[in-house]
């Protein structure tokens, strides 16, 4: 090609460089396409190493399929790729262990609140037995492995397999796609629908303290009335309406006593076992009465 400047060039010239640069084109592009179609699979089986400090990658081609490795300090992940098959395995190294005793000297199993978290990075051994701290279930394990703690995802043609614990931020929702049966699981607990209707709810209510329920049932109406409901509450067992089910408190409603809640739940009919004081109650539209008590015998009367 020409040195001489563009601006300068007259037509001929600009004809001539612009020929030059076709004829260049055409023989990169034959250059390429010839080194494309000789590829075969001496090109791509081998290993590719780095190692920078403390971090080593490396990835290898194999008649089989492309596996990756990334180590560090003991520490490594790998993805493994087939014509059928995608693993991916994470393992971190553990060496050092410590026990765990009483003021007597006697061990004792770990647990979340009797450790630090220096000692949540280490392995524990209790009754011959090795135990490591799992960050996502936020307890203590079994080690399944010695010296070695690790999770495996993979992948096939005819699902998933998982070995280890899943921490999940959102909702897990399980369906089928011809109809509106499903079930999810949300941070409160899990919920089956049929045909968009909420049937039973398995969960808590989040509060001072968290009070677990069970609801059965999508109710009479529209608006979700006369839903079933099982309900721990803090002095007691409620057995009836899921009215009150966001109230919370030791006693239906919210409230510190069984007394009159008619005012804010006039759907609330049910039975309450009031465990401090032995007696049970039968709930009308939010009025409560003593159908029974721990003193004796009584008698219940209905209607």
């Amino acid at each position: 090609m020409s040195d001489k400047d563009i601006s300068k060039m007259d037509y001929k010239e600009l004809r001539n460089e612009v020929q030059l640069l076709r004829d260049e084109l055409a023989i990169m592009q034959r250059k390429y396409e010839d080194l494309i179609f000789k590829l075969d699979d001496e090109n791509f089986i081998g290993s590719n190493l780095k190692e920078k400090k403390e971090i080593m990658t490396q990835i290898k081609n194999k008649k089989k399929g492309i596996s990756t490795l990334v180590s560090s300090l003991g520490n490594y992940s790998t993805i493994t790729q087939t014509n059928n098959k995608i693993a991916m395995v994470v393992s971190k190294s553990v060496s050092a262990t410590f026990v765990l005793t009483d003021e007597n000297g006697n061990e004792i199993k770990p647990t979340r609140n009797n450790t630090s978290d220096e000692e949540k990075g280490m392995i524990c051994r209790y009754n011959d037995e090795f135990y490591y701290y799992n960050n996502v279930s936020l307890s203590w394990n079994k080690c399944p492995y010695q010296n070695e703690i690790k999770s495996l995802f993979e992948q096939t043609a005819d699902g998933f397999n998982l070995v280890g614990d899943v921490s999940v931020k959102g909702r897990i929702i399980s369906s089928d796609t011809e109809t509106e049966n499903f079930a999810q699981m949300s941070s409160t607990g899990l919920e089956v629908f049929l045909e968009g209707l909420k049937k039973i709810g398995i969960g808590y209510h989040e509060g001072l303290h968290d009070y677990p329920y069970i609801m059965l049932g999508a109710g009479t109406d529209n608006s979700g009335s006369n839903i079933g409901c099982i309900y721990k509450l803090g002095d007691g067992f409620w057995i009836g309406d899921s009215s009150i089910i966001t109230a919370g408190g030791k006693y239906p409603g919210g409230k510190d006593s069984a007394i009159d809640i008619s005012s804010s739940y006039k759907q609330a009919t049910g039975i309450f076992i009031d465990f401090n004081n032995e007696k049970i109650y039968q709930y009308i539209k939010g009025v409560p009465s003593e159908i029974g008590s721990g003193g004796g015998s009584s008698v219940a009367v209905f209607g």
